[in-house]
């Protein structure tokens, strides 16, 4: 069984898993991106550990998760990810990581840093 964890905790890894997403694009371009196997499979390891941690909030926050955006999107995705992978297409996921992630990220640390008060 899978130890509980705090929904800060939670926000957290979503928070470090942007950053992580933002680092491994910063300089690159689609191009780049569809060509290099080791960039993808980056993203799409800290996707899926945003999924996960949007899944853990989401047990525990039903109704605040919310406000981090489209939680269904993301946790589909994560599904997606994780059990069809074979159908992932790569400019989805640059999109994803170029434009979601990055307001994902400001949401997920506006509600940390309310907690953290």
């Amino acid at each position: 069984m899978t130890p509980r964890r705090e929904t800060r905790s939670y926000l957290w890894d979503i928070i470090e898993a942007c950053d992580a997403v933002a680092e491994y694009i910063k300089g690159a371009d689609y191009q780049r991106y569809a060509n290099t196997r080791q960039l993808r499979s980056s993203v799409e390891r800290e996707l899926f550990i945003i999924g996960e941690g949007v899944v853990g909030i989401r047990k525990q926050e039903p109704l605040a998760v919310h406000t981090l955006g489209n939680v269904d999107g993301i946790v589909e995705f994560r599904n997606i990810l994780a059990h069809s992978y074979f159908t992932v297409k790569h400019d989805k996921i640059w999109s994803i990581a170029s434009e979601h992630a990055p307001r994902l990220r400001a949401a997920t640390k506006e509600w940390f840093d309310s907690l953290s008060k």
